[in-house]
């Protein structure tokens, strides 16, 4: 089920929602899993600690009023797939956390890091995939891509795996830092938007950062050195097989504009050009002489169709090109000097 908006959770936690406005959240709350639940309760927690959610008065709130219902997976012997319903208010256990810490709502769901559910998500080339977690952070994850992530977030850290490109805006929650392990290198964060290029595949990982800052680790899972912290605009380069990483200035647009669509070449080689069109477009894409793959060109493209800039790079670079359609194949462009 897709998860409410923030106005309307603000206004649940609140008591400010009409009917269906609560019908709809409980309806979320139903859908939740155990662990995931905990999260979500965890996160807002937070929120009315921290004052995000400032208009609760915890100490003239009337326990009597509140009819909320919050249903929690639990596991019974006798019924392995019974659902205990605790007729309370998400309120009145923010009261109780927060004010009196009488209840211990963290013993609800006690967090058992060996039986975390994982998934995994993998885009192919020309498809880009959106990823939002219950804590409010969005992945975007770039064609040609591999993401692994808990089914939610437990423990002291927010840990997920990247094999390829995504662009992250994490939410901020400084007890639990957001670690974006790719490899040998491991990216963390505490609240902050970047951009993250590590192919297995490739030589290089690149770590870009837009807002807030980030610090850098290398070396073994248990075995961690921090390497650099970056700050905005700033652009880690990490050589895998030196482990030796190098930080510079980077041009936003080039580097994120994929996202949105947008192909930004400034003197690129024609195989840099065609890896990245075919990453977008899903459409392979070939040189008759390999020669020709050390043509470089500048461009800008924002939305175009594979045509409209095939027939640029025609323009560009004076080659010609013929279209191969196969039967249950994408689109091949090949390019050449002479005429087909």
């Amino acid at each position: 089920m897709e998860k409410p908006g923030e106005l309307l959770t603000k206004k649940f936690f609140e008591n400010t929602c009409n009917e269906a406005e609560y019908n709809l959240m409980m309806d979320y709350l139903n859908s939740l899993e155990s662990d995931e639940l905990k999260e979500f309760m965890d996160f807002h927690i937070k929120k009315i600690e921290n004052g995000d959610i400032s208009s609760l008065d915890h100490h003239e709130m009337n326990f009597q009023n509140v009819k909320t219902k919050i249903i929690i997976q639990n596991t019974y012997e006798t019924h392995p797939r019974r659902k205990i319903v605790f007729f309370t208010a998400a309120s009145i256990i923010f009261f109780i956390l927060v004010s009196t810490s009488v209840l211990y709502y963290s013993k609800l769901f006690e967090d058992d890091q060996s039986t975390i559910k994982w998934k995994e998500k993998i885009t192919n080339l020309g498809e880009n995939l959106i990823i939002t977690f219950l804590d409010g952070s969005k992945v975007t994850l770039n064609a040609k891509s591999k993401l692994k992530y808990p089914t939610s977030f437990t423990g002291k850290q927010r840990e997920i795996y990247l094999d390829g490109e995504a662009y992250f805006e994490v939410q901020r929650d400084s007890s639990r830092p957001f670690i974006v392990h790719t490899g040998n290198l491991s990216t963390i964060v505490l609240g902050t938007k970047f951009n993250v290029n590590a192919s297995q595949n490739e030589k290089t990982i690149e770590v870009s950062l837009i807002e807030g800052k980030v610090k850098i680790a290398s070396g073994e899972q248990n075995n961690k050195k921090d390497m650099v912290i970056l700050q905005p605009d700033q652009q880690l380069i990490y050589d895998k097989t030196t482990d030796v990483g190098t930080v510079n200035q980077f041009d936003e647009l080039k580097v994120t504009g994929w996202k949105d669509g947008i192909l930004k070449f400034d003197d690129e080689s024609l195989a840099i050009v065609f890896k990245e069109l075919e990453k977008m477009y899903g459409i392979k894409f070939e040189i008759a002489e390999q020669s020709y793959n050390y043509i470089k060109i500048t461009a800008n493209f924002k939305n175009e169709s594979y045509l409209t800039i095939v027939e640029a790079i025609k323009k560009l670079t004076r080659l010609e090109y013929k279209i191969i359609k196969e039967a249950n194949e994408p689109p091949k462009i090949v390019f050449d000097k002479k005429q087909f």
